[in-house]
């Protein structure tokens, strides 16, 4: 599609990297307990840290909802 205005542009732009946002927070993957860095933590840390990534993808996806749901 070839935008019709250089608003037109900025949009399909937006939309765009909304999209790769979206996607690259989809696939987030939770880290292992056997990654270099994590094998230090005891099991209640490595829980706490991973729920804490969780709600941070979580909060991060539900912005990205509302920027969607906004334009």
């Amino acid at each position: 599609m070839i935008p019709s205005s250089p608003s037109d542009a900025a949009t399909d732009t937006d939309a765009l990297e909304l999209a790769i946002l979206e996607r690259l927070v989809r696939e987030v993957r939770l880290p292992s307990p056997d990654l270099p860095g994590w094998q230090s933590l005891t099991a209640a840390e490595y829980t706490r840290a991973v729920r804490e990534l969780d709600e941070l993808l979580g909060a991060v996806a539900v912005a990205l909802a509302a920027a969607r749901a906004a334009r």
